[in-house]
């Protein structure tokens, strides 16, 4: 199972929720949404889930989060994607997402047949909001002050595995599946 919680909290701000609004105000500001917050999201997601892998993108993020999760979850591996700014940044400026399907292209790496109109359901490209610039600059640097706790809490318990996320997408993959199926 894979869980985005980018993708939980979307789709909270798309169902137009009290929640849903707290956290598109945030997401807007570049801030992080409330440990407690993407806890529940989590914790509700993974419930029921039967004793395989789930595979968490994006969490935790905090330190109080990987606590957390360490009681819902048993963690075997953490994998950080290791990118600077300015990769992140250019990867960012081309991003482009479907109105419709939510489908994501580049405009590089993988831009659509037609400019702006979605391959899939024709319907408009957009750029997230949390795709700016200027929210990259500061989601990075939440990132840097308030993640590192995390990550020295996953590489004391020899958890962390650290890949290089700048180098081409079919290298990460492959790295990232090896690990997987070594675990």
């Amino acid at each position: 199972m894979h869980l985005s919680t980018g993708d939980l909290l979307r789709a909270e701000v798309k169902a137009n929720t009290a929640l849903g609004n707290q956290i598109s105000g945030l997401l807007k500001d570049g801030k992080l949404v409330p440990d407690h917050v993407v806890i529940q999201l989590i914790q509700s997601c993974v419930k029921d889930q039967p004793s395989g892998a789930v595979l968490l993108d994006g969490f935790p993020r905090t330190l109080a989060q990987a606590e957390s999760l360490e009681r819902i979850l048993s963690v075997r591996r953490v994998l950080l994607l290791e990118v600077g700014l300015q990769v992140v940044l250019e990867r960012m400026a081309g991003r482009l997402t479907c109105s419709g399907c939510r489908r994501v292209f580049h405009r590089v790496q993988s831009p659509p047949k037609r400019e702006g109109i979605c391959d899939t359901c024709s319907q408009t490209l957009l750029v997230r909001e949390d795709d700016r610039p200027e929210t990259v600059q500061k989601r990075y640097q939440v990132y840097m002050d308030q993640t590192l706790d995390a990550l020295d809490h996953y590489n004391k318990l020899g958890k962390l595995v650290k890949i290089d996320g700048s180098r081409d997408p079919e290298t990460v993959f492959i790295e990232i599946r090896d690990i997987i199926e070594g675990l």
